[in-house]
């Protein structure tokens, strides 16, 4: 029950407030209407006043800013020492109303988000994980909880990012399992974790799987989504592109123009680079079917989509005009292809300004290669990105006829030949073919130690990267030992090199890994250091690639630790 006293002699008030007795439904009561926004001071609180749990309250009507002022003084200099939501959190403390865990874990996956979407996959890795230690050890949620799975599918997308394929299979299965425990089999939070597990496979270059992942996403959002919505065309453009990987072309062709007709109908017709995206893929697929003019029409829908977007596209840019280059070297026009080289190589080098280097790398080996080539068609693509190139098949008979056409003088055309077979064959997990390949390129190698200084380096650059894709592919078969030397050999002639090649911070990692797997702590760790210290003279800390060295040492570190901890090993 509340008393309240007003000062009506006061010369002003600010507040004005009224009588509605004769308005009121309730004839008995006298009822007074204060304005918003009135302020009252607590007097007194008397509990003896009035029976049954209530209390009486009295109360003034504060008219004067004045008997204000004291108060709001008192607050500022206990609680505003910075003007920002600490403060909020300490006054909030002081009455007693701290967030709850539940709150915490909240802030934890917010936070965990903010760095993700802005790429420092590193930091959003961590917050995740805080916010899943809070969920398994203090909440104690049961192991079938549904906020497990959705801290587990995080955590698995964000290792995938930082390419610790394997931690994103063990989180992202964790998921799965919960998910088909407590969800219905037409959840959409489903076939967000087989859409995960699928971009995980395709990344890991097994698109049997991957493809396999995506069509349950599909089968699942096919059943809730109405058939103009986006999430479905994303998931056949998935399926095209596992489809173009695995050479199905009929059914990439399939996936891709319903994926595209599908975004062309739904609220993403909108984002004009999904848009663009799904065009170019398009495109691809028509290229590989050899309609040579329908890839071009695509490749230009692509293109001026992509040109009505805002800034910040250069990647994709660089990669439709290298795209472009592409067809018109299919087409016989080497000046065209020089042209669109030469724009991909203007993209490129806006997007390598803060993010990889390959894609401009590439292009620029590509624009070289054409322009040193007398000949208007070459199949030497020196350090051509592969995953642009699909036909993989195709590519290994055309580089053993080209080699069978090449004159045994031209050793490095040869070399190179034999250079882009074992890439291509190590991508397909053709280790028996690698190994042949590497043979052949070892003795070509040996025959012909020049002594043209310049032919020589030329040389040891070719066989520095064939040296290290032998040296991955006996690292795919765990064997160990012979990995180590192919690395090793193709350190000792990078080291021969006037200048720092760029594969040199990925052959130190690279051994690292090899000693890890070996026992050899303390070269496993000096190696993970020499990655980072030579990736740090080209690199920024932010660049994706630092990030991917600096996290995997530290997950050797911890991984490390938790092993000497359990008694596993022995500190020497």
């Amino acid at each position: 029950m509340f008393e309240i006293e007003v000062h009506l002699t006061q010369n002003a008030t600010k507040r004005p407030f009224a009588s509605i007795e004769h308005l009121s439904q309730f004839t008995e009561e006298e009822e007074i209407l204060f304005s918003v926004g009135s302020v009252f001071r607590i007097l007194d609180v008397d509990h003896q006043r009035v029976t049954d749990g209530h209390c009486f309250i009295k109360m003034v009507m504060v008219e004067n800013d004045d008997d204000l002022n004291e108060l709001r003084s008192q607050l500022d200099q206990q609680y505003s020492r910075y003007g920002n939501l600490c403060d909020l959190g300490s006054a909030l403390i002081a009455v007693e109303l701290q967030s709850p865990t539940t709150s915490l874990t909240f802030a934890y996956n917010e936070i965990a988000i903010t760095y993700r979407d802005k790429g420092d996959n590193r930091l959003a890795l961590d917050y995740f994980l805080k916010a899943l230690e809070i969920d398994e050890n203090v909440l104690k949620h049961d192991k079938y909880h549904p906020e497990l799975a959705t801290a587990y599918n995080n955590i698995g997308e964000i290792y995938s990012h930082l390419g610790a394929y394997d931690d994103a299979l063990r989180y992202l299965t964790h998921a799965l399992e919960i998910r088909l425990k407590g969800t219905v089999a037409t959840h959409t939070d489903l076939a967000a974790v087989y859409n995960n597990i699928g971009a995980v496979y395709a990344d890991k270059k097994d698109f049997t799987k991957a493809l396999e992942m995506y069509t349950k996403a599909l089968e699942i959002d096919s059943q809730i989504f109405h058939e103009d919505h986006e999430s479905l065309a994303i998931s056949h453009h998935q399926i095209a592109i596992a489809h173009l990987e695995l050479r199905t072309l009929s059914e990439a062709l399939y996936h891709a123009e319903k994926a595209l007709r599908i975004v062309l109908r739904s609220q993403a017709k909108e984002n004009l680079s999904l848009v663009s995206n799904f065009q170019y893929s398009l495109g691809l697929v028509q290229y590989n079917l050899g309609n040579m003019g329908k890839a071009l029409n695509m490749a230009e829908k692509a293109l001026n989509t992509l040109l009505a977007c805002p800034v910040g596209h250069q990647k994709m840019a660089a990669a439709i005009y290298n795209f472009f280059s592409l067809i018109y070297e299919k087409k016989g026009d080497i000046v065209k292809t020089v042209e669109y080289v030469g724009k991909a190589i203007e993209q490129a080098k806006l997007w390598a300004t803060r993010n990889r280097t390959f894609e401009l790398e590439n292009y620029l080996a590509r624009l070289d290669e054409l322009k040193n080539k007398e000949s208007e068609r070459s199949f030497t693509f020196e350090k051509m990105s592969l995953d642009q190139m699909t036909n993989h098949d195709d590519l290994i008979r055309q580089f053993n006829e080209k080699f069978q056409q090449t004159s045994p003088t031209d050793i490095l055309e040869r070399l190179q030949l034999i250079n882009n077979l074992i890439a291509i064959c190590a991508r397909q997990n053709n280790f028996s073919a690698v190994f042949k390949y590497f043979s052949e390129a070892n003795i070509i190698y040996s025959e012909h130690q020049s002594s043209n200084l310049e032919t020589k380096e030329q040389l040891d650059e070719i066989m520095i990267n064939i040296l290290f894709n032998t040296a991955r592919s006996y690292y795919r078969q765990q064997n160990w030992i012979m990995s180590l030397k192919m690395f090793e050999k193709s350190l000792n002639l990078v080291r021969q090199q006037k200048d720092d090649n760029p594969l040199l911070p990925e052959i130190y990692y690279c051994m690292a890994a090899v000693y890890a797997h070996l026992g050899e702590i303390q070269f496993a760790v000096d190696h993970y250091e020499l990655t980072i210290s030579t990736a740090r003279k080209r690199l920024s800390d932010d660049h994706p690639d630092m990030q991917r060295y600096t996290f995997q040492f530290q997950l050797f570190k911890n991984k490390l630790e938790e092993a000497y901890s359990n008694g596993y090993l022995i500190r020497k």
